[in-house]
């Protein structure tokens, strides 16, 4: 979304003074724009002094104003390097044209490295590469904006650019791949080929439900998305004895998500026995990794061939479908040191050049076999992803600090709705408090059926202390398999036991490592 307003307002917008691929330019900073962009001709200018800037297909992206009118596609976006307080970092741009300003830096970037601006200062904070650096605004205001002060407000469906803390050296190797497989890289939908989904059900009666009825709201949306979808060809018409009802979820841009309420026609489907690895298991796989990387298959289900058509979300098998696809397009080979969780894969390994190479038999992979990336949400060379609730980097697993903020702002229970909402919330990071039952135990113990919740002094008190636990900065560590483990107990007694054969002068230890789980 872009909105451009001519005014007389005298009063500065916040622009930083940054370099960008040896070119120093002035670049507004704007918390409302959801993608940070650059003009053409600014674009084209450091793409004819350096040839190598990697650029990248932006396909099915519309830029368009507030109330929703198109106004012109994007084609292209431009993975740059950029220095900000001496201090260097990689972004991507889209490229959009009779833009005004030269560079606008929006939410993704301002998101990425944790920025926080003080208007009152005129600064802003950064956390780049672990540091926190404070920038002032600039003084003077670009060329460009004397007689325009333009604000931009861009919108790309769910988007989250990536950037790449790296070294010149290991940049030119990155973008050297990065070109060779292009290709990959799409918003468009790919069909991964030699496999196709078959889905089998029970003998009987077709399931055939009524629409479910469509606010007048939404219809307009909801048309739109269904002429989209069959223009893609993920869905075509149909006069199958089958069929289930649909609604269409609202995203947070104000565009619509068909869902397919699936639950009649599960009952018929014959379950594929396909299973998954648990969570705890896909962790394990992050020990000792140094560079992270998460993968994001552009609408993953779509590539998947189902007879006739492409694999919905929502049906009983389809995780089990997708996984099996996943694992004929990787191969053991690749699965060896990837985690994969639906069409999410995380690449994890300790060496820059390990990395790479490991790369690029991935990328290989998903040429041969037709798997498009969807590079908006993908995170490249990363010190630590997010991954189902939680914080992976080197040092260990942490807590998701949005999560926590959701724990802090719950307020006591009034009902047993309530209570065990908060109780199942909680559960999720068990692994990270010690001792934590035994103050949910005052809680739970209110959850007896028929009975009405009876808040008191005790619970408050427990309810307190569970999210005062929350607040410390708590990791644990991936499991050495090749050293032995304690239980607290016997962790306990081992350090009674060390403390004692030190203080008469022997020396007999071993040696103590941090918790894995509570």
């Amino acid at each position: 979304m872009v909105n451009s307003i001519k005014t007389n307002n005298t009063s500065k917008s916040p622009y930083l003074k940054i370099d960008i691929e040896n070119e120093t330019v002035y670049a507004l900073v704007d918390t409302g724009a959801t993608i940070s962009v650059i003009n053409k001709e600014l674009a084209d200018q450091l793409i004819k002094r350096d040839q190598e800037i990697p650029i990248l297909p932006v396909k099915n992206v519309q830029i368009s104003n507030a109330v929703g009118r198109k106004i012109f596609k994007v084609s292209r976006q431009l993975f740059c390097r950029c220095h900000i307080d001496n201090k260097q970092l990689f972004i991507n741009l889209v490229q959009v044209e009779n833009l005004n300003e030269k560079i606008i830096i929006g939410a993704d970037i301002l998101n990425q490295y944790k920025a926080h601006i003080n208007f009152t200062e005129k600064t802003i904070q950064w956390s780049i590469q672990d540091e926190i650096r404070i920038v002032p605004f600039t003084e003077r205001l670009p060329e460009t904006d004397k007689t325009t002060n333009q604000i931009a407000h861009l919108d790309i469906i769910e988007n989250t650019m990536t950037n790449i803390p790296m070294s010149q050296e290991e940049r030119e190797t990155f973008n050297k791949l990065i070109r060779e497989y292009q290709e990959i890289f799409s918003d468009s939908l790919g069909l991964i080929q030699e496999y196709e989904c078959q889905i089998k059900v029970t003998p009987g009666e077709p399931i055939c439900q009524k629409p479910y009825p469509v606010p007048i709201s939404k219809l307009s949306k909801m048309d739109k998305e269904i002429q989209r979808m069959l223009s893609l060809g993920i869905i075509e018409k149909s006069d199958s004895p089958w069929s289930s009802p649909i609604v269409g979820i609202e995203k947070k841009n104000g565009n619509i998500r068909l869902c397919l309420d699936a639950r009649q026609i599960n009952k018929k489907i014959i379950p594929d026995r396909e299973c998954s690895m648990c969570v705890d298991e896909i962790l394990i796989k992050f020990k000792g990794a140094k560079y992270l990387r998460t993968i994001d298959l552009t609408a993953g289900y779509w590539q998947c061939q189902l007879k006739e058509t492409m694999l919905p979300f929502g049906l009983v098998n389809s995780v089990a479908e997708f996984q099996k696809i996943l694992d004929k397009v990787l191969g053991p080979e690749v699965l060896a040191f990837i985690a994969t969780y639906i069409d999410d894969i995380h690449i994890t390994l300790t060496s820059f050049e390990e990395y790479m190479e490991h790369l690029k038999t991935i990328f290989r992979r998903f040429s041969d076999y037709n798997v498009k990336v969807n590079i908006h949400k993908s995170q490249f060379l990363q010190k630590q992803i997010t991954f189902l609730g939680h914080v992976i980097s080197e040092k260990g697993i942490g807590m998701n600090s949005e999560k926590i903020r959701s724990i802090q702002e719950f307020q006591p229970p009034r009902n047993q709705k309530q209570a065990r909402a908060f109780l199942g919330f909680i559960n999720f990071y068990r692994k990270y408090i010690r001792d934590l039952s035994q103050l949910t135990g005052k809680i739970s113990q209110l959850m007896k059926k028929d009975k009405v919740l009876q808040w008191g002094d005790e619970q408050q008190q427990a309810f307190e202390q569970i999210k005062k636990c929350f607040l410390d900065d708590i990791i644990i560590k991936y499991p050495n398999f090749e050293q032995p483990f304690f239980w607290q107990p016997m962790l306990q007694e081992l350090m009674w036991k060390q403390s004692y054969t030190k203080s008469i002068g022997k020396i007999d230890t071993v040696p103590l490592g941090l918790p894995v789980e509570y």
